[in-house]
């Protein structure tokens, strides 16, 4: 019941989810406070996996960054990627709302979430307090499973006077990656099983949640 009056007063209080016109591109030399999007990072492990996925997230560079980050890429590949909510996240939702949420409805939520606010999104932070190989999956040279927990703020400054506002969300998360055999691996299934047993604050649920909010 307290998670859900969490999501009445978050969806209350957001923006409506529409994406804004692309910034014009970074130029560091005429504008010193600009920053260039982050590198992609070669994927010769999922520890790179992750940090590309972080990167791009809090640098808000979905395309390319977090695109190349998730199954199939290249493209010709037949594993697509796919995510699986929690329980909670899954009992908010309007019925069959995750069902195929697939690489492209993936990323059109990220581009929704990290474009939708304009410049009242003042700031995105990502961390990982736990990235650990899952003992009870045997990984292939292929295809491996991570115990993931993961952390997302974002940073909102509105009105007049601007007030700040920082949503935050949390997780307990098993990452699948594939693609050890072509040294490029990437995200393939995306799992949430809940909340994580602590964390820095009190979150207003996992990423599943942060998902139905937000749409597509």
């Amino acid at each position: 019941m307290a998670l859900t009056s969490c999501v009445l007063v978050c969806l209350g209080a957001c923006d409506s989810f529409s994406p804004r016109e692309a910034p014009p591109p970074c130029d560091p030399i005429n504008d010193p406070t600009c920053r260039p999007p982050p590198d992609f990072l070669e994927p010769l492990f999922p520890e790179i996996v992750r940090d590309n996925i972080e990167r791009a997230v809090e640098g808000r560079t979905v395309e390319p960054n977090y695109v190349r980050s998730l199954a199939p890429e290249p493209e010709d590949l037949p594993d697509v990627f796919f995510y699986i909510p929690d329980p909670q996240a899954e009992a908010l939702a309007p019925p069959g709302f995750f069902v195929g949420w697939d690489k492209g409805r993936e990323v059109q939520f990220m581009l929704t979430l990290l474009e939708a606010s304009g410049d009242s999104l003042q700031d995105v932070e990502m961390t990982f307090p736990r990235f650990t190989v899952d003992p009870d999956f045997t990984p292939t040279t292929n295809l491996t499973r991570y115990d993931v927990d993961y952390e997302l703020s974002l940073t909102y400054v509105r009105g007049d006077p601007p007030q700040e506002r920082v949503d935050f969300y949390a997780g307990r998360a098993k990452w699948d990656f594939i693609g050890g055999d072509r040294r490029f691996w990437t995200l393939l299934r995306w799992e949430d099983i809940g909340l994580p047993p602590s964390s820095s604050s009190t979150p207003i649920g996992t990423m599943g949640t942060l998902r139905a909010f937000v749409g597509p």
